[in-house]
């Protein structure tokens, strides 16, 4: 999966996590930084989620940095 199991994004554990674990499927989450958007560098222009979701990374990058947290950390032990 890509970026579909991060603090921002984690629809994947709801549908596809239950069924491969059941059947003994490992799964992959290949952008646990959400494509960089979970970064304080912030994601590439390329990006193409919605602003909104943009604007929450962003947000969330912030809130976590004012608490001394790095945010690519958090999401990585997410």
């Amino acid at each position: 999966s890509y970026a579909r199991a991060t603090p921002l994004c984690d629809d994947l554990r709801a549908s596809l996590l239950p069924y491969a674990h059941a059947r003994g499927i490992s799964v992959l989450n290949a952008s646990p930084l959400h494509m960089g958007a979970l970064t304080p560098q912030g994601p590439p222009p390329w990006h193409k989620a919605e602003p909104a979701v943009l604007e929450a990374a962003r947000r969330m990058v912030e809130a976590l940095a004012a608490r001394g947290l790095e945010a690519p950390t958090v999401a990585l032990r997410y």
